[in-house]
Order: C-alpha cells, then structure tokens, then sequence
C-alpha cells in the first residue's frame, strides 16, 4: 500500500493510542509526539492485572491496606507509574476515570445532540470515502484491510486537528509533557 513509508503529509501527525488491560477494565493512553508526549510503555502497571487491580480498587472505593502479597508489589508498580498516590489507604487517581455506564452517557448525549449526529454522519462518509479511494488504487488482496489504512489517515487528520487548537490557544500543551499523563485515562466498564 505504502502507508508504512509515509503518506506524504508534511506534518509531525504520529499519535500513539494503546490500550491495556482487560474487557471490563482499559487504561488508554494517547501521545501526540509532535508536542514530545510519550507513552508509558514498558511499565509494569500496564500489565493486565495490575489495570485490573487499579480498576478494581478505585470502583469499588477498597482499601489497599487489605493487600497483601502479590497484589502489594502490584500496588507498587501502578503507584510507581504516577497514575495513582495513596492518601488514608485509597488510591487517588491523578487520571480520568469513567466509572461503569460513564462512556456510554458521554456517547448518547454527544450523538443526541444534532451536531453530534451531523459529525458521526460526516466521519462516516470521510471513511467511506477514503475506503474508496483506496480500494480504486490497490490491489484488490488488500480491500479487506482497508479500514485500517482509511483508520490510520483519520488519525492523521487528528493529529491535525490537535496541532490547529493548540496554535489558535483552545488546546494547551503541559509544561512537562514528556511526563505528563494528559491524554491518559481509565475506563471502568463493569
């Protein structure tokens, strides 16, 4: 296709999106290198069941003076990724968190509103376009992995997007955000 070489677009749009975790609990984290965020990758509190545990014991408000063991050094690692502190044997989130039921009330009411469903309506045809587009400029044994690539330039027009809010001054960039967990968040789901 050619996308891995890079698509001619004369901007810095690489933006990172990984998810970890589990089907009930995500910890999503998304960098826009070009303003010098990064990811946390390689972390221990990435771990599957250490974002369970984070989930777990924010949701259901539970002490982590009643860990022991293996969820102790657990502890330690998510408290050691600052995306927690510990005040009074709580975790204290220094990220979102959507409890359960939280995205879908964010989702129904954006897509409720006229504007949201006007926006859903153009991103939809925006893919659909860039589908077709691709499928008329490639080999038909790639047209069923062509969401992928038509996905990958859409978040090249993110990144875009980002880069123009931040320079008209509605977006900020941290003063650190090489270490900053903007963009970081935990998704609770059940």
């Amino acid at each position: 296709m050619g996308y891995e070489q890079g698509a001619e677009i004369p901007e810095n749009n690489f933006t990172n999106h990984n998810v970890y975790g589990t089907d009930t609990t995500k910890l999503n984290q998304c960098a826009v290198f070009r303003f010098g965020f990064r990811v946390l990758e390689y972390s221990p509190a990435l771990h599957s069941d250490r974002v369970a545990l984070f989930g777990r014991l924010i949701k259901d408000g539970e002490s982590v003076d009643a860990l022991v063991g293996a969820e102790l050094d657990m502890l330690e690692d998510i408290v050691d990724s600052k995306l927690v502190r510990v005040e009074d044997g709580r975790l204290i989130p220094n990220i979102v968190v959507l409890m359960p039921g939280v995205w879908d009330e964010i989702q129904s009411r954006i897509f409720a509103h006229p504007s949201g469903q006007k926006l859903k309506a153009e991103t939809k045809s925006l893919f659909d376009g860039i589908v077709k587009i691709l499928a008329e400029n490639s080999n038909e044994v790639l047209h069923r992995t062509l969401g992928y690539y038509a996905n990958a330039f859409m978040y090249d027009i993110r990144a875009m997007l980002m880069a123009d809010e931040v320079e008209a001054g509605v977006l900020k960039v941290p003063e650190k955000p090489e270490t900053s967990l903007a963009g970081t968040w935990l998704d609770i789901r059940k």
